[in-house]
């Protein structure tokens, strides 16, 4: 396939027509979706299973890419000049092997990518690690560390990743025996190829409570983790760790989330936690927790669906930046044996109130697997099954509070 740019356009851009009525006539829009290119037209290469964004770079991870061998992975970096995204770059790790699904997860902040190699949850074998790329000043991207898990006893290494400045946080699945719980391994940057490990974050936990492991979030000298219950009938909680005079400690722990296995997003001090079976008919929604001065985690509100359905699955995947969110779910169809496709529910931060802006639906089941925002512009990760995947940049520069949900 012939690698082209992506120009801000007609000619490249889909143009969603989105109806924005909630019980009224329907008043047209047009959003487009404009698509990165993807070099590798491989069915199934999970291309889009992983994105972050940044003010002129796109990363994309395609942990089913036949690189040096089946599901080896890689990773695609774009770079925007002007109003034109180009493929820079395409990242594969030193010891790139089969079966690794290097891309399977991915950050970027600034001119650094942490990228983890991670095959399926809750294996024996210990051959994850995460990579740190950075971007030198001859434009050319290299791999300076490889960061592993100290004790592996704590699960599958790479579950989820966060970046932000000198700091790169690693989270495992736990042990699926609940013999000992994951944790969020937290490594500082000392030099440009010297990277240590500066703490281990986790709490022991009784076998029936739920067990640290699963999603991560970074924000300045917060970390939340997931520990999820795995269960429908149980809920989940998260766990937040601060780091005062240099030290890492367990801070608060939030209990009572309904969702097996609960998404995150932290931006400064406000969190937002999935809750797929919360809210009305259990359709799911999402809890924002603000920390207060005295230090406690408050539930401040909600992020609901303005049209809840059974079983809807709204906040399987979170982006946050403080004044919008991005939340995937599914729409009306899930109550149907075919055609169920995932959509994006964009909201729109004023003040204190949350406002709904647009359903982004362009039919397709895998919409919105993954997600990032940063500025006036959304990435979405469309990892395909029986076609080559894709992310599509979508501009929010319009988003405006004018609807509640």
């Amino acid at each position: 396939m012939r690698l082209t740019d992506v120009q801000w356009g007609w000619s490249s851009a889909w143009w969603l027509l989105l109806g924005l009525a909630l019980g009224g006539p329907a008043q047209a829009q047009l959003v487009p979706l404009w698509p990165l290119p993807v070099p590798d037209t491989l069915v199934n290469n999970a291309f889009g299973a992983a994105v972050a964004l940044g003010p002129d770079r796109a990363v994309v991870g395609a942990g089913g890419v036949h690189g040096c061998g089946p599901a080896s992975g890689a990773v695609y970096v774009y770079h925007r000049q002007e109003e034109t995204w180009r493929l820079e770059a395409v990242l594969q790790p030193d010891d790139c092997a089969p079966g690794r699904y290097f891309g399977r997860v991915v950050a970027l902040d600034s001119n650094r990518i942490l990228v983890a190699a991670a095959g399926q949850p809750y294996r024996t074998e210990q051959t994850d690690a995460a990579y740190v790329f950075v971007r030198r000043p001859n434009g050319m991207w290299q791999q300076v560390a490889r960061l592993t898990a100290p004790d592996t006893r704590t699960g599958a290494f790479g579950a989820a990743v966060a970046l932000e400045g000198l700091r790169a946080v690693v989270s495992t699945w736990g042990d699926p025996d609940r013999k000992r719980p994951g944790a969020a391994y937290v490594f500082v940057q000392h030099t440009d190829e010297r990277w240590e490990l500066e703490a281990t974050l986790t709490i022991t936990r009784r076998p029936q409570d739920p067990w640290p492991g699963g999603a991560v979030a970074l924000s300045g000298n917060t970390v939340a983790l997931a520990a999820p219950s795995y269960r429908y009938d149980r809920p989940s909680a998260v766990l937040l760790f601060v780091r005062r005079n240099g030290r890492w400690q367990h801070d608060t722990t939030l209990t009572g989330i309904r969702d097996f296995n609960p998404a995150l997003a932290l931006a400064g001090g406000e969190l937002l936690v999935g809750e797929r079976l919360g809210g009305r008919h259990n359709g799911g929604r999402v809890r924002h927790y603000r920390r207060r001065p005295d230090g406690r985690w408050e539930l401040i509100g909600t992020l609901d669906p303005p049209q809840p359905y059974p079983n809807g699955g709204f906040g399987a995947v979170l982006a946050f930046d403080g004044r919008r969110a991005l939340v995937s779910g599914f729409d009306e169809q899930l109550g149907l044996d075919f055609n169920v496709d995932r959509v994006v529910y964009v909201f729109v931060r004023t003040a204190d109130r949350w406002c709904f802006w647009r359903r982004i639906d362009p039919g397709e089941k895998a919409f919105g697997a993954a997600l990032s925002l940063h500025g006036d512009r959304a990435l979405v990760g469309v990892p395909r099954e029986s076609a080559p995947g894709a992310a599509y940049l979508m501009p929010l520069d319009a988003a405006r509070c004018v609807n509640r949900p």
